[in-house]
C-alpha cells in the first residue's frame, strides 16, 4: 500500500514540475509597474511614475486585420494617477512564419529561447527580458537592471519595475 502511494505521489510532484517548467503564468503581464528613465532612478517616485497593466477582453477577429487574429488576448495600459486618460491597449508581438516583430530588432533568437517577450501599443512597446542584461537595438545597446523595459515613440527607452503582487 505504501509502495503505491509512494508511486502515486512521485508521479504527481513530476507531472507537475514538468509541467510547470513549460507554461508561463496565464497573465505575467498584468501589474503595477513604476517608470523610470534609463540609468536614472529616481530616489523620490512620484504618482506620475506609477502604470497599471491589465488583462481586458479579447480583440474581435472581424474587427481587425487579419495578420493580428492569430492572437486576440489583450492587455490596457494606464497611469494610475490620471485615470482620465484613455487605456492604451496592448498585444502581444506578432511570431510566426508570415510575420515576426522581433525580426526588426534582432531578437527572433531570444523570443525563440523564451527570454524576450513584448507587447505593443502603437507608440510604446513594452519588452520582458532577462533581468541584469545588455539589450542591443540596431547598434545601440542598454542596460536592464529589472528586465521590463519600454521604448516609447520620441521619449526614448524606460525602466519597468514591476510591483510584487
Amino acid at each position: 500500500m505504501i509502495n503505491i502511494y509512494f508511486t502515486f505521489l512521485l508521479t504527481f510532484a513530476i507531472s507537475y514540475i514538468s509541467h510547470s517548467q513549460i507554461t508561463e503564468p496565464e497573465d505575467s503581464w498584468s501589474g503595477t509597474y513604476r517608470m523610470e528613465f534609463l540609468d536614472k532612478p529616481e530616489q523620490n517616485t512620484s504618482p506620475e511614475q506609477w502604470y497599471t497593466i491589465k488583462k481586458i477582453a479579447n480583440e474581435n477577429s472581424e474587427e481587425i486585420a487579419s495578420r493580428y487574429t492569430s492572437d486576440l488576448e489583450r492587455w490596457a495600459i494606464i497611469q494610475v494617477v490620471d485615470t482620465t486618460q484613455h487605456e492604451k491597449k496592448l498585444r502581444r508581438f506578432l511570431f510566426s512564419e508570415d510575420h515576426n516583430e522581433y525580426e526588426q530588432f534582432n531578437w527572433t533568437e531570444q523570443h525563440i529561447k523564451g527570454t524576450m517577450k513584448c507587447v505593443d501599443g502603437g507608440n510604446i512597446f513594452i519588452c520582458k527580458t532577462t533581468p541584469k542584461t545588455t539589450v542591443s537595438i540596431d547598434n545601440e545597446s542598454f542596460y536592464s537592471n529589472s528586465g521590463i523595459f519600454a521604448v516609447v515613440l520620441h521619449h526614448g527607452v524606460f525602466e519597468f519595475y514591476k510591483e510584487p503582487n
